[in-house]
């Protein structure tokens, strides 16, 4: 039985088949982002302002969306992904679309744990004139623990459409127990 929840087991951080699910996730970026190129229609690139790069504005974009997940605000959360997104999770299985996912994070997340990116693991690509892609390392934090007991990566696809930017697809993997 696979679970449909893509956030319900981030707090098992142990997988003794990483290495498959690493290759599983590079797999999967490789065929979206083939995918993407030969049946999607590129969206117009929206200008960012000359002192905002592509980076600024993704890491921008990474502070407002896990401020309102750590907060709990998930009508604003809601608004960062698409309706069909897609979410794959080393421990748990997929998620398919934005009302599951919202929902297991009510149940699983909300009040249970905070998460808090790794300083300088961030790292920003652009997919075309479509969006950008990222990865980057955090942790977990057990509310009112005194230190976070858990680390995963993460590689999110962000779409362009029209200045309005939301998460289509997410890979969260290589959960673990922090020293």
């Amino acid at each position: 039985m696979i679970y449909q929840s893509g956030v319900h087991d981030m707090l098992p951080f142990c997988s003794p088949r990483r290495g498959a699910y690493i290759a599983i996730a590079v797999a999967i970026f490789t065929a979206i982002s083939t995918s993407s190129r030969t049946h999607a229609q590129p969206v117009p690139s929206v200008a960012l302002a000359p002192t905002v790069t592509l980076r600024d504005r993704i890491e921008t974009l990474d502070h407002e969306l896990f401020e309102a997940f750590n907060r709990c605000e998930l009508d604003k959360l809601a608004n960062f992904f698409d309706p069909a997104l897609e979410f794959y999770h080393d421990n748990s299985g997929v998620t398919w679309g934005r009302e599951q996912f919202i929902a297991d994070v009510k149940a699983n997340v909300c009040g249970k744990f905070s998460r808090k990116l790794v300083a300088g693991s961030l790292e920003v690509w652009p997919i075309g004139n479509w969006g950008a892609v990222y990865s980057g390392t955090h942790h977990f934090c057990p509310v009112g623990a005194a230190r976070c007991a858990g680390s995963g990566r993460f590689l999110h696809i962000w779409q362009n459409k029209g200045g309005e930017w939301r998460i289509t697809r997410v890979v969260s993997y290589d959960h673990r127990a922090l020293p």
